[in-house]
């Protein structure tokens, strides 16, 4: 199943001025529950489909909340699966880093593919 996530910033809940967001900004505590950030309907029935147990292709344009979506279902495998039958890997090392996983070279122990192949 493919899942395409439309651009959620467009949302009238988002839709600020630059200014606005300034003036208006105040340092909070990351615990603060007003900072809380929930997930679209969209994304709420992704997670549903996840939790079914169906495989999905997420993509979506930037800004649209996949990484966010990916922290949520990652979340969710964490309390189902033990931590050695779930690895969190992604194609580059800035995708991993936004979903706190690995490289999928990093962890089948490629690496940077440099060395000379042994066939």
């Amino acid at each position: 199943m493919a899942i395409f996530l439309s651009n959620i910033a467009a949302s009238p809940r988002f839709k600020r001025s630059p200014l606005e967001t300034c003036l208006n900004s105040t340092r909070r505590s990351v615990r603060d529950p007003s900072l809380a950030i929930t997930l679209s309907q969209r994304q709420e029935d992704v997670l549903k489909i996840i939790k079914d147990g169906t495989s999905i292709f997420l993509t979506g344009s930037a800004g649209t909340g996949k990484s966010l979506l990916l922290r949520k279902i990652i979340k969710y495998l964490h309390s189902v699966y033990d931590p050695g039958q779930l690895a969190v890997t992604a194609s580059t090392g800035l995708a991993s880093t936004k979903i706190k996983g690995t490289t999928l070279h990093s962890w089948a122990g490629i690496g940077l593919g440099k060395a000379g192949s042994r066939f």
